[in-house]
């Protein structure tokens, strides 16, 4: 996972978390007390008993806190899922380009190998006399140029999977 939606996530879970502190303030809580006093003061004595919590005068500012705990989720589950719809969406766009430019480097493999027999072809007539030179130059030109081609498209292609790498692994935080 993408290290901005997991950060995300983590929010998303902690916000859940104080939405179930929330509620549990508005329910009635029983807890057990106890109390030791120090030995060595001349007085050894102890208490312990159960302590019930009743919600009665701070209902109003519990229901308080839950809608705002409910609101703070909300909003941390709107944020999860923008950072997952930019993730998916970084990753398919640079998926795109990246197949996108692997078709030109294809077809720039193609070309090259076009030119290459056309370049033969040249010289073969040129050898049998049939053509002058300067149709050798056209076509040594022609795959010169079919090769520089190839290589921009394989530097694009190089250049669009070092960008969907960077999509797949998330954004780096600048220190």
């Amino acid at each position: 996972l993408r290290p901005d939606v997991q950060a995300q996530e983590q929010v998303l879970i902690a916000r859940a978390a104080e939405v179930g502190v929330a509620r549990a303030a508005l329910l009635p809580s029983l807890s057990l007390v106890g109390r030791v006093t120090v030995p060595g003061t001349g007085a050894t004595t102890w208490a312990f008993g159960p302590a019930i919590n009743l919600p009665i005068f701070s209902g109003g500012r519990n229901k308080a806190n839950l809608t705002a705990a409910e609101s703070r989720a909300r909003q941390a589950w709107f944020g999860w899922q923008q950072a997952v719809l930019e993730a998916v969406e970084d990753v398919q766009s640079a998926l795109s380009a990246w197949r996108r430019d692997g078709r030109n480097v294809g077809a720039q493999q193609q070309l090259v190998a076009i030119s290459q027999e056309t370049l033969d072809l040249a010289r073969s007539s040129y050898d049998l006399g049939e053509s002058d030179f300067l149709s050798i130059l056209d076509a040594e030109v022609e795959l010169l140029s079919a090769r520089q081609a190839l290589a921009g498209a394989e530097r694009d292609r190089a250049l669009n999977f070092i960008r969907l790498s960077v999509a797949t692994a998330g954004p780096v935080a600048m220190q």
